[in-house]
């Protein structure tokens, strides 16, 4: 496992503490209107990890339906914040969102384990529109969750959260 490796697995499962306990009422929560909700961040994540982790793979990007909307969910609302988000907010249940997560994380582990000098080379567009290397790419897809885990315990936190039952 490389470095970046070691990184995503650590960011990774400090995600999964972050969410997976939560009710689906504390999932689409916002700390105020127009806000994005755990369960859009988590879809975002998940979205960073597919269209990263396929283009270093060297994947045909949006090589279906399900890929291209998973691709803009990176994307849509977050970068550009006047596009829709591809998921709407009742499709992104629990299970729903775990599924995603597992899909992106299967490609994004193949991506951080052993990348060839290749992959590392490679140039693609990265999310916010500059050109990147397959490295510069496994950084960024590395501390990426880190970031979100950090916001979505701030949600946590805040004083008008859902508790209890």
């Amino acid at each position: 496992m490389t470095e970046f490796g070691e990184v995503w697995l650590f960011t990774r499962e400090r995600l999964a503490g972050a969410w997976e306990d939560l009710r689906e009422q504390q999932l689409h929560w916002t700390p105020w209107p127009g806000a994005h909700s755990i369960a859009k961040i988590l879809a975002h994540v998940a979205g960073a990890e597919h269209y990263l982790g396929s283009r270093i793979l060297g994947i045909e990007p949006g090589g279906n339906d399900e890929d291209a909307r998973l691709d803009r969910a990176v994307i849509a609302s977050f970068i550009e914040e006047d596009e829709p988000f591809p998921y709407a907010e009742e499709e992104l249940t629990h299970s729903f969102v775990s599924s995603l997560l597992e899909r992106s994380g299967a490609i994004a582990k193949r991506a951080v384990s052993h990348p060839s000098e290749e992959q590392l080379q490679r140039q693609f567009r990265a999310p916010l529109g500059n050109s990147i290397t397959g490295r510069q790419a496994l950084w960024r897809m590395a501390q990426h969750a880190g970031y979100h885990t950090g916001q979505i315990w701030t949600y946590r936190q805040h004083p008008e959260f859902p508790r209890g039952e």
